[in-house]
């Protein structure tokens, strides 16, 4: 928290804020910006309380610039009716110019990671020029990351150029930074409860992120995830018995289904027992489906492959020239959900793939969402990230025609096989191979095998799924430089 913070400065002057324990200088910048209202105080512009941020420009030693957008991009950002002739003459002063025939597309050359810092640095002193601003605030908090500027004489002219045309304030621990200003102001803030101790422990270690290498991900087979799991063990042993009885019930209900079909004359004797019978059946799966919250995903294949075996077994028992021949189209069906399944998987990766850039886009203007707004390029980039949305849509739409045909014919070819399992059982019937009563007994399990089909054919995709997911965890979890070891001084 900070108390008592109370300076002035005049046009013209720079004022430099030396920030001893390095948790001050942020809070006060985002005050000066408008991001923050103090709770007491107020900070003045030629004594009006508020400013607008056009006058206002940021100088960050850790190079804020957009890779999506071009190098002349990058410096016009936010301003509306310049002139190429002021930006060149601006990157010639700031020394841009000098890297310009080392780019591939020149000034349109978009902003990448292979920049050097020193070009990168340059950049944000033309974009600040340009821009010509009222007061100047630098931010030299994470310099340790960044350009060495005590050895780069031209880059020091450049940046002191930019600051003598206006009211600076600098936040930096650096001479080379501060040397010019005409006030220093020292920073301190009071930490009890050993928490200064804590924050220095934790400043000890930096996060380094690894590039994941495909060929060095290790394997994740059904052992390392079962392993993954080993708490759960219980819950999952109990889930899985739930999802048993239910696989068990679902045929057991199919099976009482068809034995309600009798004569009328025998109706009232068996309607009770029957009844009854389906009451015991329903409470049994009842109780089996509210353990089953207790249950992952991989339980419910166990419960479908359950009910499809039972359902397969109870099918031949009452009719096995029937049940030979949905054999022979049980993989017709299993093809058709197959096509379905990947259809819609296949569809969901190239909408992923086609919304990569805009979502790039999106991603890197929250990241920087500070700089965008000081600089004034919310239109810029709504109109760059409607750009980039405009051909996924076009694609999008236009394979959407092609998806729903494949989809259609898929869902319609399971109906279309279901019905002639119909008329094959109306050919038993009237052949007298079979009675009406052994048909249904047969064709109840069957919706319940194509039930569990589509469970089983769902759940293959789920499982790549989780073993891509899983490669990538068990990389960083084994990854010995996943924390290294590095004080800050």
């Amino acid at each position: 928290t900070l108390h008592n913070l109370n300076f002035e400065t005049t046009a013209g002057t720079n004022v430099a804020f030396v920030d001893v324990n390095g948790k001050a200088s942020t809070s006060i910048m985002d005050i000066l910006l408008g991001f923050y209202e103090p709770a007491s105080g107020k900070v003045l512009f030629e004594g009006i309380p508020q400013y607008p941020l056009n006058m206002v420009a940021v100088i960050s030693f850790n190079p804020q610039l957009f890779s999506c957008l071009s190098v002349l991009d990058n410096i016009q950002i936010g301003l509306k009716d310049i002139e190429f002739d002021q930006i060149l003459q601006v990157c010639i002063d700031t020394g841009v110019h000098g890297y310009i025939p080392g780019l591939s597309l020149g000034y349109d050359t978009l902003v990448g990671e292979n920049f050097a810092v020193d070009l990168k640095q340059r950049i944000v002193l033309a974009r600040t020029a340009i821009r010509n601003p009222t007061i100047l605030i630098i931010d030299d908090i994470t310099s340790q990351h960044t350009v060495d500027i005590q050895g780069n004489r031209s880059l020091i002219e450049a940046f002191h150029k930019v600051m003598d045309s206006c009211t600076t304030v600098v936040f930096s621990q650096r001479l080379p930074i501060i040397q010019h200003a005409n006030k220093i102001c020292i920073l301190e803030i009071l930490l009890q409860n050993g928490t200064e101790e804590k924050q220095r422990k934790m400043t000890q270690f930096i996060f380094e992120p690894e590039f994941l290498n495909q060929a060095e991900l290790p394997h994740v087979g059904r052992c390392s995830m079962v392993c993954l799991n080993s708490p759960e063990w219980p819950w999952i042993a109990l889930g899985l018995i739930s999802h048993i009885i239910t696989g068990l019930g679902l045929p057991a209900c199919a099976r009482l289904f068809g034995d309600i079909f009798v004569p009328r004359e025998e109706l009232p004797r068996t309607s009770q027992f029957w009844g009854y019978m389906i009451l015991i059946v329903g409470s049994i799966v009842g109780v089996s489906f509210w353990l089953q919250v207790t249950a992952p995903r991989i339980c419910e294949v166990v419960g479908a492959c359950t009910s499809m075996f039972a359902a397969m077994v109870a099918a031949f028992l009452h009719g096995w020239k029937m049940e030979l021949v949905l054999l022979l189209v049980f993989p017709a069906l299993a093809f058709a959900f197959h096509i379905k399944t990947r259809t819609i998987v296949s569809q969901q990766q190239h909408q992923y793939k086609l919304m990569k850039p805009a979502n790039q886009i999106m991603a890197e203007c929250l990241q920087k969402i500070r700089t965008l707004r000081i600089l004034g390029g919310e239109e810029m980039f709504e109109k760059l990230y409607a750009k980039k949305l405009t051909e996924p849509y076009l694609l999008t739409r236009k394979h959407a025609t092609i998806y729903a045909v494949v989809y259609a014919l898929a869902e319609s070819g399971v109906h279309v096989l279901y019905a002639a399992s119909f008329k094959f059982g109306f050919f038993l019937i009237q052949s007298q191979h079979m009675g009406l009563v052994s048909v249904y007994r047969i064709f109840f399990p069957l919706g319940i095998c194509i039930i569990s089909m589509s469970h089983l054919l769902i759940y293959r995709q789920e499982w790549i799924n989780a073993q891509d997911t899983l490669q990538n965890l068990f990389k960083l979890v084994r990854s010995d430089k996943l924390l290294k070891n590095q004080k800050i001084n």
